[in-house]
């Protein structure tokens, strides 16, 4: 019995590592919100002049950008955290079936509070831009216009994938 209840627990951590951290990408290779977020946002900054972003648009992305990277940074030590706890759980004499559940709850708790953050990201830069800017954007997109990078991660799929770190400069 302790032996299966160990293995489901190992089990679990692992397709929730495999199903929540793909290093910014959804299921599939596809981008997930994280580097959409990012990528967007580093986008509308390159390219403010060719869009026309006012100085208070810029400075509202440049603020969301900076929040996001500090949430990002906080949820990521809660689930270290969370994963320290259970691994300490797991290796003691007699592993407590309750506090390896809390600590798999809080770990589970911050990666929905990450995507919750990196969704309203996303809707808050919509609502930066004006029509005329939203439809400059996407005309950019169409044409391939992305300020020096050769691809856009959020349709190239895998061929596109950027690492955590290019996406966090």
């Amino acid at each position: 019995m302790r032996k299966n209840f160990f293995l489901a627990v190992i089990f679990l951590l692992a397709s929730a590592d495999c199903f929540a951290d793909h290093g910014g990408r959804g299921h599939g290779g596809f981008p997930g919100l994280e580097e959409k977020y990012f990528w967007k946002s580093k986008f509308l900054l390159k390219n403010q002049e060719e869009l026309g972003l006012s100085e208070e648009q810029t400075q509202k992305l440049s603020a969301g950008k900076f929040d996001l990277k500090r949430a990002l940074i906080e949820t990521q030590a809660q689930k270290d955290l969370a994963m320290l706890d259970i691994e300490r759980e797991l290796h003691s004499d007699k592993p407590n079936r309750e506090k390896i559940n809390a600590a798999i709850d809080k770990k589970i708790e911050a990666e929905r509070l990450a995507s919750r953050a990196f969704a309203e990201g996303l809707v808050n830069i919509q609502n930066i831009l004006t029509p005329e800017q939203a439809g400059k954007t996407k005309e950019l997109h169409r044409k391939g216009k992305f300020s020096g990078s050769s691809d856009c991660p959020i349709d190239s799929g895998n061929g596109g994938h950027k690492g955590r770190h290019e996406i966090l400069s």
